[in-house]
């Protein structure tokens, strides 16, 4: 399955080079992947970080 990831900041698309994409999925995917409970098929994945 391919995989994209897209990432705004203040609501403007930055474009990703191709090692970079693959180090967010790749990064995110694994530590996700040690949490417990988890649905069984993950279609997506959503992170938002914002400052306060």
């Amino acid at each position: 399955m391919d995989k994209n990831i897209i990432l705004k900041i203040n609501d403007k698309e930055i474009s990703l080079n191709f090692f970079v994409k693959n180090v967010f999925i790749n990064v995110n995917e694994g530590l996700i992947e040690s949490l417990d409970k988890l649905p069984e098929n993950i279609e997506k994945i959503e992170i938002k970080i914002e400052k306060k």
